[in-house]
């Protein structure tokens, strides 16, 4: 089920982290990107997720990749995940979707994450 966009709902769609996850996972090409800082990343993460902090790495990810591909995007709250969705969008991308209430609710959800430990640039 989608939930009320709050802004700029022309750029992309929020999802609640159950349809995040499942969206997620019947969308095919994908990226699950995880905006949050590098020591954030570390700690706990959704599974697949990869690490684009800023938007030097974010310009470097979609050069890389084709416009059809799905862009899931989160950080611990909303903040960041924004920011990095107007990016992507302005690089072309037009199938975007955040997680509503970012990590924060994906956990009080009791959604997966991993927990490794990722090392410092791995």
């Amino acid at each position: 089920m989608l939930t009320a966009q709050k802004r700029d709902s022309a750029i992309y769609k929020i999802l609640d982290p159950y349809y995040f996850h499942l969206t997620y996972l019947s969308e095919d090409p994908a990226l699950m990107v995880d905006a949050r800082e590098g020591f954030e990343y570390r700690r706990r993460r959704i599974k697949d997720a990869v690490h684009i902090p800023n938007v030097r790495s974010l310009n470097i990810a979609a050069d890389t990749l084709t416009r059809d591909y799905s862009i899931f995007i989160y950080c611990t709250t909303d903040t960041r995940a924004i920011g990095a969705a107007r990016q992507f969008h302005e690089r072309g991308f037009r199938k975007i979707y955040l997680l509503e209430g970012g990590l924060a609710l994906w956990r009080k959800e009791g959604m997966p994450l991993d927990r490794s430990r990722k090392r410092r640039g791995k």
